[in-house]
C-alpha cells in the first residue's frame, strides 16, 4: 500500500515517531535501540526502518536490522527505486550524508523532497531519522527512521 492510500498519515507519522522517540529518551539525549517496541508503532511500523552503524577500519558501513514491509514492497514492485537521490533505499550507503548528519548532531533529522521515478511518476517523500545510542547518550549506535511517499502523474 502506498501512502497515497492513507489520507495524510505521512504528516502524522513523522510526529508519531518524534513523540515516541522523545518519550523513550526522557532526559537523555537519545534512547537505546533495545527500547524500540514495534507494537507501539504498529500503525506506522511498515514504513519504518532501523539501521546500525559500525566502523570497519575508519570506513562507515550501514546495516539495516529492520526495513519495513511497505518500503520493501515499494522497491520490489518498482514504485520506488534506487535512483531516488537522498530518499532512504535498500542500499543504505546511498543516503550516507543524512545518516552522518544524525550521527554528528545527535538530533533527529526530518527531510523531504521529490524525484521522477523510471516509470515517469513524481514521487514526493518525507522521512524522519532519530538517533539511538547507549545508556548515557554519549554515542549514536543506530537510527530509527520512517519514510513515506506519494505518487503523482508528471
Amino acid at each position: 500500500m502506498s501512502i497515497d492510500d492513507t489520507s495524510g498519515i505521512e504528516r502524522r507519522t513523522s510526529l508519531i515517531l518524534l513523540q515516541y522517540w522523545n518519550g523513550l529518551r526522557d532526559d537523555r539525549p537519545f534512547p537505546k535501540e533495545a527500547e524500540i517496541d514495534p507494537d507501539q508503532l504498529s500503525m506506522v511500523w511498515g514504513h519504518c526502518f532501523v539501521i546500525q552503524l559500525r566502523d570497519i577500519k575508519k570506513v562507515r558501513d550501514y546495516n539495516y536490522t529492520y526495513f519495513g514491509q511497505n518500503l520493501a514492497r515499494a522497491y520490489h514492485d518498482g514504485t520506488l527505486d534506487n535512483f531516488n537521490g537522498k530518499m532512504i533505499s535498500p542500499d543504505a550507503n546511498r543516503t550516507a550524508a543524512l545518516f552522518e548528519e544524525v550521527i554528528k548532531s545527535g538530533d533527529p533529522v526530518l527531510d523531504e523532497g521529490e524525484y521522477v521515478n523510471p516509470i515517469g511518476k513524481v514521487v514526493k517523500f518525507r522521512q524522519s531519522l532519530m538517533p539511538l545510542g547507549d545508556d548515557k547518550g554519549r554515542a549514536v549506535f543506530s537510527i530509527l527512521g520512517g519514510a513515506w511517499f506519494k505518487l503523482f502523474e508528471q
